[in-house]
């Protein structure tokens, strides 16, 4: 079985383009109903937790403090971005 992802406002929908040719499930929170309503990093987890998904992110900072603090999770994906690549 492949990972179920769920991808944070802020990720690049040209990468959850990519990972769905590859076979992966992803849903983004614009497909979810949440987007653009601040819904906090605490909630986006829960909701991945509870759907069964790892977090796709860019927001360092608080998913990786997050990570911390909880280990009832699916995992959560930090990525990078270089705009040179």
């Amino acid at each position: 079985m492949r990972l179920k992802f769920y991808s944070n406002e802020n990720f690049h929908l040209g990468a959850v383009a990519q990972l769905r040719s590859l076979g992966y499930g992803v849903l983004t929170s614009l497909e979810a109903g949440r987007a653009n309503q601040r819904i906090s990093d605490e909630q986006v987890l829960e909701f991945a937790r509870q759907e069964s998904r790892a977090v796709l992110t860019f927001n360092r900072l608080h998913f990786v403090r997050l990570q911390k603090q909880s280990a009832i999770h699916h995992g959560i994906l930090v990525c990078s971005e270089d705009p040179n690549f």
